[in-house]
């Protein structure tokens, strides 16, 4: 069961063991592409982080499904049968290709200083054509159905 119904929480992974990384959620992820691709800096959760610190940004399934932070997800062989059976591996594809979007319509339209605030973006489209009103009325929409 899903216990976020309403975030989306990312690993930014800044180290090679399976605990090195930072949660952040759909808002402070949009930052750390940011950085990424820059080679900036920023603060993710509480943490000062820099560009060249981070070697990727994975959707956190586990938390998603409600797994404690420590459990490794992918773990247990059926974890990514119980993610994909649950339409997570699906909805995160569709989150994380937003938040690019997000990011590259902003560094495009010197906003930069919009990053991780939730501003809206009419000018990106629901895959239905209509328009969205920023990242929270797409989780929304992409929550498949759970509340």
């Amino acid at each position: 069961m899903n216990n976020t119904p309403n975030k989306h929480f990312f690993k930014v992974k800044i180290g090679y063991k399976p605990h090195e990384y930072i949660i952040a959620d759909e808002l402070e992820v949009e930052k750390a592409y940011f950085v990424f691709l820059f080679d900036g800096k920023t603060i993710i959760n509480g943490r000062p982080l820099k560009g060249s610190q981070i070697l990727d940004i994975l959707p956190h399934y586990g938390k998603h499904l409600g797994f404690n932070d420590d459990y490794v997800f992918g773990s247990d062989p059926d974890d990514r049968n119980h993610a994909e059976r649950e339409g997570v591996l699906k909805h995160y594809q569709g989150v994380q290709g937003l938040i690019q979007k997000r990011v590259t319509y902003l560094v495009e339209n010197n906003q930069q200083q919009m990053l991780g605030k939730g501003v809206d973006i009419p000018q990106l489209s629901a895959p239905a054509g209509k328009p969205i009103e920023g990242l929270a009325a797409l989780t929304e929409k992409m929550s498949y159905g759970k509340k």
